[in-house]
């Protein structure tokens, strides 16, 4: 499964919904959660909106909200904030993307496409105070988190290369992409791997972490710094 990145470095399209609608989203590598900003209209009313990226809410036939009583509400990490009244409500939450960036609403199941893949994916819809991050209206997070795109597409890698910004508008070649799956893997014969460390000393469990040997810049050893 590849996605090229083709309108600002970091950010890619998603397709979601019957009949599908078109969001864009930041890559957030240490993301746990996979957000949108939402609108909700009243049945048969059409829905309007200054944001062009909106997900419509009452557009899409496969929409599921989540209840409280959902293994995917439970599944929200704790410092999501969620807010949950009973067994008919729906699951809300609020959430802070690196300290600023708030997206509050409620967690729901929708069908996404990404090339030829379709799959079911819970997101947080929000539909209150949410703020762009990284220069585009959704997030899409790639951590280790129960509900991060990674994590619900059990996807075994991925990759990216993210092009410097006056590359990314010039020759195709030179795109940012993302590459899951086996789209993934290298394609080369003199690979070298860096085994991933699981730790829960930094209080981010979710995040990706390597054990570092050593800094050196040029010839200088800085491991005593």
């Amino acid at each position: 499964m590849a996605t090229r990145l083709p309108r600002r470095p970091y950010v890619f399209s998603l397709i979601v919904g019957t009949p599908p609608q078109n969001i864009t989203g930041a890559l957030h590598i240490n993301g746990e959660l996979v957000s949108m900003p939402c609108v909700e209209c009243a049945a048969n009313t059409p829905c309007n909106d200054n944001r062009p990226d909106a997900y419509l809410v009452g557009e899409s036939r496969t929409l599921d909200v989540e209840l409280c009583t959902s293994q995917r509400c439970q599944r929200l990490a704790p410092q999501n904030q969620r807010t949950c009244g009973g067994g008919s409500r729906a699951c809300q939450y609020t959430y802070t993307y690196g300290g600023r960036n708030e997206t509050a609403g409620f967690l729901a199941t929708e069908a996404f496409a990404f090339g030829e893949t379709r799959a079911n994916v819970t997101f947080a819809c929000g539909v209150r105070n949410v703020e762009s991050f990284g220069g585009a209206p959704g997030v899409v997070g790639l951590s280790r988190g129960n509900l991060s795109l990674v994590t619900q597409l059990q996807l075994g890698r991925f990759s990216y290369y993210l092009a410097p910004e006056e590359d990314h508008a010039g020759d195709a070649g030179n795109a940012s992409f993302v590459l899951f799956g086996d789209d993934a893997a290298p394609r080369t014969g003199n690979t070298s791997y860096t085994r991933l460390v699981v730790t829960n000393a930094t209080g981010h469990p979710d995040y990706y972490y390597v054990a570092l040997a050593g800094v050196r810049v040029g010839a200088k050893n800085l491991n005593n710094l």
